[in-house]
């Protein structure tokens, strides 16, 4: 009867024995095939990063851009606008100015005065040519103030905005800029006292700087 157990006791032993052995095997054989899998990506022509390289947080933002108003006849657009960046992804938009001159009539202008909501939901990066990592962010921006225009009529009305746009980090500070806006407002019609809302898809493209230069982690 003691034979009997001890023999039970041996086999259990040595089984588990073997199956200690076949884990670390496996183990050590898991770790060979993920070394040989890093050697393989170890390249100098593939980039990865994976920290945040730029933020907005608690900083000023700069920006002057130039473009034009696609519609109505077209307008020469120069902006300049001040952002404060409350928080990593929204930001205040506390001054939008632009000037607007028409380019067919030549005797029409547009002042407009902005505040709006600047909203970053999406940040990446993009490999250019595989030896750059350009990193961007995509912001939705919407909010009013008022326009005054010259010309054929002379008056001021309320205005609003939307709008979508694209930045592109040169480094810690500055940036380039791509936007699409649809500035709305109550236009007085040419020759009478009726006036209706006009909707102006303005394009424009520009560079920002960030301040201080230095971000905050």
């Amino acid at each position: 009867m003691a034979e009997s157990i001890s023999a039970i006791f041996f086999k259990r032993i040595f089984g588990f024995t073997l199956l200690i052995a076949s884990f670390l095997s496996v183990s050590a054989r898991g770790e060979d095939l993920l070394q040989d899998q890093l050697k393989v990506y170890d390249r100098d022509d593939i980039h990865s990063i994976h920290k945040k390289l730029h933020t907005k947080k608690g900083r000023h933002e700069l920006t002057f851009a130039t473009g034009g108003i696609l519609n109505h006849d077209g307008f020469a657009l120069v902006v300049g606008q001040y952002t404060y960046h409350a928080f990593e992804n929204l930001g205040f938009e506390a001054a939008t100015g632009a000037i607007g001159f028409q380019l067919k009539n030549g005797g029409s202008k547009v002042y407009l005065y902005q505040a709006s909501l600047n909203f970053s939901p999406l940040y990446g990066k993009l490999s250019l040519f595989t030896w750059a990592v350009v990193n961007f962010d995509i912001y939705l921006v919407g909010g009013a103030g008022v326009v005054s225009y010259s010309g054929v009529n002379n008056a001021s009305s309320f205005a609003g905005n939307v709008g979508i746009g694209e930045r592109f980090f040169i480094n810690d500070f500055l940036s380039t800029k791509i936007e699409f806006r649809n500035y709305m407002w109550k236009q007085q019609l040419a020759g009478n006292t009726k006036s209706e809302i006009w909707n102006n898809f303005a394009l424009t493209a520009g560079i920002s700087v960030l301040l201080p230069f230095r971000q905050k982690y």
